[in-house]
């Protein structure tokens, strides 16, 4: 019966590598309840294992009558070892200590402050502030964020925090957000869970049009106003008189140039602005951000009394 005992002991702790190899696997997920399954040893009676944390002193055992164990233990790292018992209830040497983690459950809930996880750039600060709050994982005391551009090629934002939920103020662009729940130890790294991950987008903000002031330009046009450091596109268009289309007549960023291009074209005894209808159409744009919405007004450059008299 020695020799059968002994042969049971060893079948036993060829076994048992492989479960603690699954067991330090599956854990993170289990929200700490550790299931234990192995093959049934041939002629095994009853099952023990102990369990040790030598960094907080927790210890436990458990017994199965069978190959099977569920059993709830705390975040931490163990040390563990098993032995079996034959048909006369005598117990098999232990096995090797193995070492295993048993860390903080995956975050399940991670909430955008908008639900379409788009958002748009402020006009006073090129950027958007994003919020997010997620759910506890079990025995975290710490949340490692991360936020990293869509293509992975930079991380824009690295903190660590007790609380459950944060704000981060970021440029237009992609990113993607990984949090994950720790549990600190003293004198021992950091057991955190596996990430939890999330993307979203800023999009850039249209600029502000610029505004008409009551001051003229030229015949009733009147001239405008653009957001302070902000750059302009202009289009001059010319309709004849009695007539239907509007062609292209003048474009450019500034006034001064248009007022060039005028005079480029002037002809010899002739006004730079020709009697006609004429329509101004201006943008304003500001670096990160969409070109404004149009402001357009419509115009009439009277002939004076003396270009009727010719």
């Amino acid at each position: 019966m020695k020799k059968n005992c002994n042969s049971l002991v060893l079948i036993f702790i060829l076994f048992f590598g492989a479960l603690t190899q699954s067991l330090a696997q599956s854990s993170p997920e289990k929200s700490n309840r550790v299931q234990l399954e192995w093959d049934r040893v041939p002629g095994a009676k009853k099952y023990e294992i102990e369990l040790i944390d030598p960094n907080s002193g927790f210890k436990a055992k458990s017994h199965s009558q069978n190959h099977l164990f569920s059993i709830r233990i705390p975040v931490g790292k163990y040390q563990l070892r098993g032995r079996v018992a034959d048909q006369r209830s005598v117990w098999g040497a232990w096995s090797n200590w193995t070492e295993f983690e048993v860390r903080p459950p995956k975050i399940k809930t991670l909430r955008f402050s908008k639900a379409d996880r788009k958002y748009k750039t402020d006009l006073k600060n090129l950027k958007a502030l994003v919020g997010f709050v997620w759910s506890p994982s079990k025995e975290a005391n710490l949340y490692e964020l991360k936020i990293q551009k869509g293509d992975g090629s930079e991380i824009v934002f690295e903190e660590k925090t007790e609380a459950l939920k944060q704000q981060v103020s970021l440029p237009p662009g992609s990113y993607e957000l990984e949090i994950r729940g720790c549990k600190t130890q003293k004198n021992q790294a950091s057991l955190c869970s596996d990430s939890t991950k999330e993307s979203f987008e800023i999009l850039a903000s249209q600029w502000l049009s610029p505004t008409l002031s009551k001051e003229t330009l030229i015949g009733s046009c009147k001239k405008w106003h653009s957001p302070n450091l902000s750059s302009l596109k202009i289009l001059v268009e010319k309709r004849p008189f009695l007539g239907n289309e509007w062609q292209k007549a003048f474009e450019g960023p500034t006034l001064s140039e248009i007022n060039q291009q005028a005079l480029a074209q002037k002809q010899k005894d002739k006004p730079v602005w020709p009697p006609g209808e004429y329509r101004w159409t201006v943008w304003a744009q500001k670096e990160g951000y969409l070109i404004s919405a149009p402001l357009s007004q419509e115009c009439l450059i009277k002939p004076t009394e003396e270009q009727l008299s010719l």
